[in-house]
């Protein structure tokens, strides 16, 4: 009986989300033990809440760097993005939900 797809897809996304955190963790072990720099807890506490976002950011650049490289060695044109004034399309994000909110979704 084969696994359902659930799990299979939290085990292929789980190093996404936990490569950060422990970059963060060896680092604060490595400053510690071969440099003697102690950092403090909210130095530590800020570089892990901000590393899961930084993360995410460095692998979605990577990918629309991967994707550019692919079209442009086999002459295709990638579609135009939707201009967003906020980073991660929030401005659209939070568009979506006022127009959720005031009754007209599309």
């Amino acid at each position: 009986m084969p696994l359902p797809p659930g799990p299979v897809y939290l085990a292929n996304r789980l190093p996404t989300l936990l490569l950060p955190l422990a970059s963060v963790y060896v680092l604060n072990r490595l400053l510690r033990s071969h440099l003697d720099i102690y950092l403090p807890s909210w130095a530590v506490l800020a570089s892990t809440v901000a590393a899961i976002p930084l993360g995410l950011l460095l692998k979605v650049s990577w990918v629309d760097f991967i994707n550019r490289r692919h079209a442009a060695a086999l002459g295709a044109v990638l579609p135009p993005r939707v201009k967003d004034k906020y980073p991660a399309g929030l401005g659209l994000l939070l568009g979506s939900i006022n127009n959720l909110k005031t009754g007209y979704p599309g």
